[in-house]
């Protein structure tokens, strides 16, 4: 992957983790990335367990970025994973035999209270 990114020329623009996922997405509040790859081990619930830690701890600048989870095609992801301030929505599933894509955006949940501040109630 790193000698992809160089060939590309994209030192700059990409970075590559190599961490404990739960514990690195725990820490993004999507001011970090434009679009997260993910590929968990395909027997491991991790995918679920990180698309529920990014909904829970991504944050409103998080707005319009993109996750591409790589999974086994026998376990599809959810279509929505409601967090309190950001939403990740499915848009799309691709899936290549064994091996399924699923493309989420994160979406702010706002409430009422949240979008008309001034407002008397």
């Amino acid at each position: 992957v790193r000698d992809n990114i160089r060939n590309l020329g994209l030192q700059d623009a990409v970075s590559v983790v190599k961490s404990d996922a739960l514990a690195y997405a725990s820490n993004l509040t999507g001011s970090e990335f434009d679009v997260l790859f993910a590929d968990p081990p395909f027997a491991s619930i991790l995918q679920d367990q990180l698309l529920v830690a990014l909904s829970l701890h991504l944050r409103a600048e998080a707005e319009g970025c993109i996750i591409v989870m790589e999974h086994a095609s026998r376990r599809p992801g959810r279509d929505e994973y409601a967090g309190p301030t950001v939403r990740l929505v499915m848009y799309k599933e691709r899936r290549y035999g064994d091996i399924a894509m699923s493309f989420y955006r994160a979406t702010c949940s706002r409430n009422e209270a949240e979008s008309s501040p001034n407002e008397d109630t």
